[in-house]
């Protein structure tokens, strides 16, 4: 229920006296102030001014949400980390409907292992090592496909185990030669990693078919429009290969798709006959051989130049209300009757910060939160707020 107008029906004032005054008393009793308040959350947003080629990793730290401290390496702030606690919670669903276990793996990896592997020498200049006080050789782990197997190997006993399906969201650790691109190329990262292990190879496939599809499913709950592509193993290894590829202006790999077909496959392999089929894929899909590869076009899917525009799974908030001097208390109503009305897994946060109204709607607009409520000259003259929605043009 939004703001009650003088012409409501005396039933609806009721009601919403009854909930308030309901409200009230548990308010009163239960202590301090349960509302989710900016003041209350630190969100560093001043001091700094968008430059003319402005990516959405500067608009990231713009809104508060992180800051580098070193080449490579940031720091997450409180709603940059409550973001990646949504994602991470989104996660979680789509893996637990494979009936995957989460663990988290230590970041400190052998070095001995990772020479018995054979993936030491490929990667040895990317890799962060140390000795403990005795001499023995270890690192911070870049991932952990050598680790989790030598867990399992010791741990599962008999075939009858079997399906096993591990996953984790842990921080990586890679000596990159030059940091860049924000997030995406640093030295400290976190990575969602899933380990999967079966009896035969036919049951491997299918397990291997089950994760695409959560894949796709946790995509499609985000609305992020990825492009899955064949791809090589490499240091890996393995016989099959797929990537989920974000077109963006600052990527570095190029992806072939076909205009007639779902097909896609990264460039780096496009040469490669698929399917046994001598095409050459730079002219012809080898898929289904009508249509023609062409390089996917780049494109800012979650920002755009006024500020970042997060899916409601993974806002920091799905509802922000704002209000002008002298409105608060009207404020604090909507905000209960928000809610209160709405279902108990929607978030709402009260920007309760003493600047001006103008300065709060910039704010949320560079923060991105999917719907903004704002009491301002026109609550002041009809009794009705403001609903804004930038990503449906509602403004």
């Amino acid at each position: 229920m939004f703001p009650l107008r003088p012409n409501a029906e005396p039933s609806a004032i009721s009601r919403a006296l009854i909930r308030r005054s309901t409200r009230s008393y548990h308010q009163c009793h239960s202590g301090a102030d349960q509302r989710q308040r900016l003041t209350a959350i630190w969100t560093p947003t001043g001091g700094r001014t968008a430059g003319e080629a402005e990516r959405a990793h500067d608009k990231l730290i713009r809104a508060g949400l992180l800051r580098q401290s070193h080449s490579g390496i940031f720091h997450l702030l409180p709603m940059g980390y409550r973001i990646q606690s949504k994602l991470e919670s989104l996660i979680d669903k789509h893996m637990q409907s494979l009936g995957a276990s989460r663990v988290a793996l230590s970041s400190i990896t052998s070095k001995k292992l990772w020479q018995q592997s054979g993936r030491y020498e490929n990667l040895g200049s990317e890799l962060f090592n140390f000795q403990d006080r005795k001499g023995a050789d270890y690192m911070l782990a870049p991932t952990h496909e050598e680790e989790v197997t030598s867990l399992v190997a010791q741990s599962v006993k008999s075939y009858k185990e079997l399906p096993l399906r591990l996953y984790q969201i842990t921080r990586k650790y890679r000596d990159e030669l030059r940091p860049r691109h924000g997030l995406l190329r640093t030295r400290e990262f976190t990575m969602k990693d899933l380990y999967t292990f079966d009896v035969d190879t036919a049951a491997a496939m299918q397990t291997y078919e089950q994760v695409q599809d959560a894949y796709a499913s946790f995509f499609g709950s985000l609305g992020l429009p990825v492009v899955k592509a064949r791809a090589g193993s490499g240091d890996m290894g393995g016989d099959l290969s797929h990537e989920y590829h974000f077109t963006s202006p600052i990527g570095e790999d190029l992806i072939m798709k076909c205009n007639n077909c779902e097909f896609a496959v990264n460039s780096d392999i496009a040469e490669q006959p698929a399917n046994d089929r001598a095409t050459d894929p730079q002219h012809h899909c080898p898929e289904c051989e009508a249509g023609t590869l062409e390089a996917k076009e780049a494109l800012e899917h979650f920002a755009d130049p006024v500020g970042l525009q997060w899916p409601r799974a993974i806002s920091p908030y799905e509802v922000e209300i704002v209000f002008a001097d002298g409105l608060e208390a009207q404020a604090v109503q909507i905000y209960d009757d928000v809610v209160h009305g709405l279902s108990d897994t929607t978030d709402v946060l009260l920007d309760d910060r003493p600047v001006s109204l103008p300065w709060k709607l910039k704010d949320a607009d560079l923060a991105g939160y999917p719907i903004v409520v704002v009491l301002g000259q026109v609550w002041k003259k009809t009794g009705n707020v403001e609903l804004q929605c930038r990503r449906l043009g509602i403004k």
